[in-house]
């Protein structure tokens, strides 16, 4: 494989894990916020049954 080829392959692996690793944090933060709407409290928070 050329230089050039093996730069193109490690650029579009490194665009692939960026993407995937945004998705990751977005779809934590919607958990997060739908758990805090479901148990009456924030992140970290105690509600009087927990």
């Amino acid at each position: 494989m050329t230089p050039k080829k093996e730069f193109e392959e490690a650029v579009k692996r490194d665009g692939q894990a960026w993407v995937r690793e945004s998705v990751k944090a977005v779809l934590e933060e919607v958990f997060q916020e739908e758990m805090a709407e479901h148990l009456g409290v924030g992140y970290r928070e105690l509600s009087p049954t927990r």
